[in-house]
């Protein structure tokens, strides 16, 4: 008997460490620390300005009175205003005749500029430090159907450096003059000459952390997206 009561207990004993064992496994251990909340905050922002120097100057009146053949200032430039972090830019430019329908460039160059669209510069005078980089249509400037055509800045506008004679924060204009068609006509009803519109439109993306690929796929987007 007392060999019995001492198995008894011995069992008694293996399934009390058993239970306990199991009790161990539902109630765990648990603590939470306090959450810590890391604020990235920034001042930075992109700052720009797209003025037309020589159009202000002498292109605007001259184009209320133009005649066939003349030649017009037009200097789309884009500046960094000195509170912004450096950008690359892109300018967006629309053509639109004289009933504000828009065109492609070479309707554009075939009704209005001299030499029309088979000229290699079609009567516009457009810089080498500005790249095309696509527009609403396809890839390719000079195609039948392009319009909104995209160029980017060769190089980001940064603070200006004083020290040196170059405008850092200043781009060079997209284009600086405009020949227009010497076979442009008159309305047969008003007699008036048909008036007609080159709008440009300036965009920005941060440049640093970011790379050229990657900034002109950002324009494009904003181009789209920014639609007027």
């Amino acid at each position: 008997m007392k060999g019995k009561q001492k198995i008894l207990l011995l069992v008694c004993s293996v399934i009390a460490v058993v239970s306990v064992s199991c009790m161990a496994a539902y109630a765990l251990l648990k603590t939470v620390t306090e959450t810590k909340t890391n604020v990235f905050a920034s001042d930075k922002s992109i700052s720009i300005d797209l003025t037309e120097p020589q159009w202000e100057r002498y292109g605007k009146e001259a184009a209320k009175v133009y005649v066939p053949g003349q030649t017009i200032d037009k200097d789309p430039t884009v500046s960094l205003n000195d509170e912004s972090i450096s950008a690359y830019v892109a300018l967006k430019v629309q053509f639109f005749d004289e009933k504000n329908n828009e065109l492609t460039f070479r309707e554009f160059a075939d009704r209005y500029l001299y030499g029309g669209s088979e000229l290699a510069n079609a009567g516009i005078d457009w810089s080498k430090d500005w790249t095309f980089i696509g527009n609403a249509n396809s890839d390719l400037e000079n195609d039948e159907y392009a319009s909104r055509l995209m160029y980017m800045y060769n190089k980001p506008l940064d603070k200006d450096n004083a020290n040196t004679d170059i405008k850092e924060n200043v781009s060079k204009p997209l284009f600086t003059k405009v020949h227009l068609s010497n076979e442009i006509t008159a309305d047969n009803t008003t007699k008036r000459l048909p008036e007609f519109n080159i709008k440009v439109t300036a965009y920005a993306v941060q440049a640093e952390g970011v790379s050229v690929e990657e900034a002109k796929n950002s324009l494009l987007e904003m181009s789209i997206v920014r639609e007027d």
